[in-house]
């Protein structure tokens, strides 16, 4: 079943305007339509365009992509240097509770000493995050 529609109007009746107030009515209108032009204009007056050309946004797109790989890899290098003193020091250590034990099992009655595990350091992985770019990096030669 389809909803009655029912249509009402109204009239309201009043006195008309004098000389005076047509004049004001049309003033405002005219004013409201000036206002209405104006703010059309100056709707986009914010709005921030780059004047360089293509090739050149370009351009600076790849100096981006070469800047990102380069603190990539000055990241990983750093990563890599830390590993290997790591490692280097717990070599050092090895090889002092070594020497020590050899040491100290050859002299009668000398307490053994426990040699304490390294300590691991806190890695600095959040320094450069390149998260976002990952997939594109990959796939340049």
């Amino acid at each position: 079943l389809a909803p009655s529609v029912t249509l009402r109007r109204v009239w309201i009746q009043s006195i008309p305007l004098s000389a005076e107030g047509r004049a004001e009515l049309i003033n405002s209108l005219a004013a409201w339509e000036r206002w209405c032009m104006e703010r059309e204009e100056s709707f986009d007056r914010f709005a921030v365009t780059d004047g360089r050309s293509a090739a050149e946004l370009e351009e600076e797109k790849a100096i981006q992509k070469q800047l990102k790989k380069a603190y990539r890899e000055k990241a990983k290098a750093r990563k890599r240097e830390k590993q290997k003193a790591r490692e280097h020091e717990a070599a050092k250590r090895a090889a002092a509770a070594k020497a020590h034990a050899t040491h100290a099992t050859s002299e009668p009655g000398s307490p053994k000493q426990v040699v304490a595990p390294p300590e691991e350091e806190e890695e600095d992985d959040d320094e450069y995050d390149f998260s976002e770019d990952s997939e594109e990096e990959e796939e340049e030669p």
